[in-house]
């Protein structure tokens, strides 16, 4: 897995310019690390943003923290995950899709608990990331540096060709990720039992 460090000096490389130490890196003081740490963030973030990779994907079950502090049509209030990004649905403990939430801030309002949350979370260590997306942050990284880090726009189109070309590698190897799935008993399922008849399948 490429860390942070490790993918920014992929992308120096790739233009013909030097690595960068940690330090340098945290705390930029060389030319390059001054051009790439400031873009780096941005840049993950974008990348990540352009597809819904599994590894983005969280199913988090939430218990009420409480009742809101003020007048609402909601019951209970949910703190969101530190990691909370956006959100994909919400799900009932039997499976239903529920869709009576309304999000304030950092807290979600709903008039069930618990409730399972579907969200893509914020990543900002890219070494949790799979290997196969390194690829495109690298050549993404080296497109948004190139024509500051050499003054040259073809460099910066030729990065950008080849980030296109990673993307799609990327997304086809995402495709094939399977997702660790919840799964209901029948004998919890409301949708299952109101399909069955007292001597079972009607």
């Amino acid at each position: 897995m490429a860390t942070n460090l490790e993918i920014a000096n992929q992308a120096l490389l790739e233009l013909g310019s030097a690595p960068i130490t940690s330090d340098d890196f945290t705390t930029p003081v060389s030319a390059s690390a001054k051009v790439v740490s400031p873009a780096f963030s941005s840049v993950l973030n974008e990348v990540l943003s352009d597809y819904d990779f599994p590894v983005l994907r969280v199913v988090a079950e939430l218990t009420s923290a409480g009742v809101p502090a003020v007048d609402t049509e909601f019951d209970y209030y949910f703190n969101l995950p530190t990691d909370f990004n956006f959100l994909n649905k919400v799900t009932t403990t039997e499976g239903f899709l529920w869709d009576a939430y309304r999000i304030e801030g950092d807290t979600l309002l709903a008039n069930e608990t618990p409730i399972f949350l579907h969200y893509t979370k914020t990543i900002t260590d890219a070494s949790v990331l799979p290997d196969y997306i390194v690829p495109a942050i690298v050549y993404k990284l080296a497109a948004r540096i190139a024509k500051p880090l050499t003054g040259e726009i073809n460099e910066r189109n030729m990065m950008n060709q080849e980030y296109e070309k990673a993307f799609k590698r990327a997304k086809r190897r995402a495709s094939q990720d399977k997702v660790p799935m919840r799964y209901v008993e029948d004998s919890n399922s409301g949708y299952i039992q109101a399909h069955q008849g007292p001597y079972g399948h009607l």
